[in-house]
């Protein structure tokens, strides 16, 4: 999981280094190859950047170490993943801007973009998990998987807003509520209402997980509370590193107060 973590493919996209709709679909062909071989040693040997052996190599591990089910359920992630980013810089390079996008369609995209899901089988991985599919088809654990992501989103546009309002970066809640018409104090605490209803959401449907009984009960509860040490971890990430408050990071984190672009003192959302 560790490696995984590091191995950012959407920071090409982020970042600028990919912003072409002809680059990134060659990026995801070069990210989806090694899955759609039959032979990987075949795909291997097709030029590949680092990041996207480094990928492979991932790939490869949790194939080797997972039931089939795991495996699979990590490729079909990964699949949705690149499809999303390749459908992001197509907006971008297009016609059709963020600006015309709503904050229901930029969710829908940045839920596949965000690179969340991936770590869900990672977390079966490291953890030695075999659970059912009827696990992963009933609704509570559908909905418990959609509210981890969109805490990462909600919370990660929170922090990340500063240091992507000086990069002219549109996909951020807080840039999207702002061209509603809000100040920067509104548009943040718009988005922490929203990161109060997830909360909530969290309850009720954690608390709906029904019985499978014995081992696969106990493997559940592994899996759940893996998958919230995600959003817990991604928060806890953000005022550890210093990409987005650089050395006022620790500042930050003590006062929950940062600056943005207009001169706007904005309170972080706890």
């Amino acid at each position: 999981m560790l490696d995984s973590n590091n191995v950012k493919t959407d920071n090409l996209f982020d970042d600028g280094v990919v912003n072409d709709h002809i680059e990134a679909q060659r990026i995801k062909d070069l990210l989806l190859s090694i899955m759609n071989d039959d032979t990987p040693r075949v795909a291997a040997r097709v030029s590949k950047p680092a990041i996207i052996t480094a990928h492979d190599d991932i790939y490869l591990r949790v194939r080797a170490s997972s039931p089939p089910t795991v495996t699979q359920r990590f490729a079909a992630s990964i699949r949705r993943y690149a499809t999303g980013l390749v459908e992001q810089v197509h907006s971008e390079s297009g016609p059709e801007r963020t600006t015309n996008v709503t904050i229901d369609e930029m969710l829908n995209t940045r839920r596949r973009t965000i690179g969340v899901e991936p770590i869900f089988p990672l977390l079966e991985n490291a953890r030695r998990l075999d659970l059912p599919d009827a696990v992963f088809e009933h609704w509570t654990i559908r909905e418990l998987q959609r509210i981890v992501i969109d805490l990462v989103i909600y919370s990660n546009d929170v922090v990340s807003y500063r240091k992507e309002e000086a990069e002219g970066n549109p996909h951020n809640l807080i840039a999207m509520v702002r061209r509603e018409g809000r100040t920067a104090q509104q548009a943040f605490d718009v988005v922490g209402s929203m990161l109060d209803v997830l909360y909530g959401d969290w309850t009720v449907a954690f608390e709906a997980v029904p019985s499978w009984g014995g081992q696969v009960d106990r493997d559940v509860a592994q899996y759940i509370q893996g998958i919230k040490n995600v959003a817990v971890g991604n928060v806890n990430w953000s005022f550890h590193s210093e990409r987005y408050f650089g050395k006022m990071t620790v500042t930050v984190k003590e006062t929950l107060v940062t600056d943005v672009l207009a001169d706007i003192v904005v309170p972080v959302a706890a």
